[in-house]
């Protein structure tokens, strides 16, 4: 819950999503790392105070694949859609999940 200080005509409340980010996983060791880049607009409004339990609708992330050697990087899967670039930029409107698939 965030509360604005001051006199301003920000909303009070706005809604948050869960993002989880996955990674390819062999005999027990990751393969690769994946690099978040958040694109987060700056909120004009002035807060008192604000405890964020997830991302902003709307905010985008930019991910970016690291295979550990020896490895490559295959694709990314996206709420169950793969994409094939080595970076992608997903617009968070929903609770969303991202995989990294190393091979």
């Amino acid at each position: 819950v965030c509360s604005s200080a001051g006199s301003n005509t920000c909303p009070n409340s706005f809604t948050l999503h869960t993002l989880t980010v996955r990674n390819t996983k062999k005999n027990g060791g990751v393969l690769g790392s994946v690099k978040l880049t958040t694109g987060l607009s700056p909120n004009p409004c002035k807060l008192q105070s604000c405890l964020y339990t997830g991302l902003p609708h709307g905010s985008s992330v930019k991910f970016t694949e690291k295979p550990k050697s020896g490895h490559t990087f295959v694709r990314w899967v996206v709420n169950g859609v793969n994409k094939t670039h080595s970076s992608i930029t997903v617009t968070i409107s929903g609770n969303t999940t991202v995989q990294a698939v190393y091979k």
